[in-house]
């Protein structure tokens, strides 16, 4: 994780326990508690609709069941904490209706000095893994999601589109910032790719911050 993130993060929960301590001597450690747990929510989740943009339609139904197995991301509009990772693929495992799991590989490339930046060109990969937990909205084959994929940090995300014969899926964030192109095939025809990104744009995602998902080890 980015160490100014972190150092965000830290002043955030800072600001919240030293405002919350105060509420204890005045409320009680009840409300104290909650209001902790609320500062918190609302400032480490991602991410509400953006009022400059009209409501993101979702798929209208979603067999959570099909999603199950292995997936290759084949391009996505990167958060803070997969900005820097390559070569990611997940593996999902659904519990229920309502919640899954997902296994996060992914890749990072190694720097060769801590003053050279590390580039796609040069240093080698290093193979990584986390397991994050979902949830669906309320509703059998709903397509709006909960992803934790830190502690209380949440992600609201939802489906966009998928494949008939659910071979491919695109998952986005309501405010447009975030997306993910997810394949079950590791290679994707440039045709469904293009087709894909014009119905992005029409949802008015910026399909110029799309960034590829591969890498690979210098020779």
């Amino acid at each position: 994780m980015d160490r100014k993130l972190l150092k965000l993060i830290y002043e955030l929960i800072q600001i919240a326990v030293v405002g919350c301590n105060t509420m204890a001597k005045i409320f009680g450690k009840p409300l104290a508690a909650l209001c902790l747990g609320l500062m918190l929510t609302s400032s480490l989740s991602c991410t509400d609709a953006n009022p400059d943009h009209s409501p993101l339609e979702k798929a209208p139904f979603v067999n959570l069941k099909r999603l199950e197995g292995s997936w290759f991301v084949k391009s996505r509009i990167p958060t803070w904490f997969d900005k820097k990772e390559k070569n990611i693929s997940v593996d999902i495992k659904v519990k229920d209706l309502k919640s899954f799991d997902i296994a996060w590989n992914y890749s990072l490339v190694q720097r060769e000095t801590s003053e050279k930046p590390a580039s796609l060109q040069e240093g080698k990969l290093t193979n990584h893994s986390w397991h994050i937990s979902g949830s669906a909205g309320v509703g059998s084959g709903s397509g709006q999601w909960r992803i934790f994929p830190l502690g209380p940090l949440f992600l609201n995300v939802q489906v966009i589109e998928y494949s008939g014969d659910y071979s491919w899926i695109v998952v986005g964030s309501k405010d447009r910032k975030y997306a993910w192109i997810l394949s079950r095939a590791e290679s994707v025809d440039k045709e469904l790719f293009d087709g894909i990104f014009s119905r992005l744009r029409e949802f008015k995602f910026d399909v110029a911050a799309f960034e590829p998902n591969q890498a690979h080890p210098k020779l």
